[in-house]
């Protein structure tokens, strides 16, 4: 498994942890349509317990990065982002999600870019993320950032509604 140079405050967003946890789920109360088109239902109780812990296979959580996008000191988005998954070169972005009141005004791109840059600063050459195949907008926006399509790849949750996935990446 890679070792990432320390970030500190190198972050281009607070880290989240078990201290946010009503916040996130307030969050994803908001986003409930989101959860409800990609999981088929809204999210459940312990989604944001879940999000702070959840790892890809042969993964660490120091190299989990739970991201909060703030509005003044107002929660209104979040990156789930894995460092060094599925290989060392590579994070991969399990989750980003923005508040319905804030889409469609540059902050997620603004967010994203952040985000970004403070990937390529860390060493990182690659991202990669999942967009479910039946959310159209979501990979609209990931193509707006310079993502191009990878291959398509089976879940492995039964209950997802969607049995596949786009998976995207970019070269950094």
């Amino acid at each position: 498994m890679m070792t990432i140079r320390p970030v500190g405050r190198m972050l281009p967003h607070p880290r989240l942890g078990v201290s946010d946890v009503d916040r996130i789920r307030a969050l994803f109360e908001r986003c409930s349509a989101f959860f409800t088109l990609v999981e088929g239902r809204p999210p459940g109780a312990a989604a944001p317990e879940d999000l702070l812990t959840d790892l890809p296979p042969d993964s660490s959580l120091s190299d989990k990065y739970v991201l909060g996008v703030m509005a003044g000191d107002r929660l209104v988005g979040v990156f789930d982002i894995q460092l060094g998954y599925p290989n060392a070169d590579t994070a991969f972005i399990g989750l980003f999600v923005l508040d319905p009141a804030e889409r469609n005004q540059g902050q997620g791109a603004d967010a994203y870019g952040r985000v970004e840059a403070w990937l390529s600063k860390v060493g990182i050459g690659q991202i990669h993320l999942g967009v479910q195949m039946n959310n159209p907008d979501g990979r609209r926006f990931w193509e707006r950032q310079g993502f191009t399509f990878l291959r398509d790849a089976p879940l492995t949750d039964a209950d997802d509604p969607t049995p596949t996935v786009h998976v995207l990446g970019k070269t950094l």
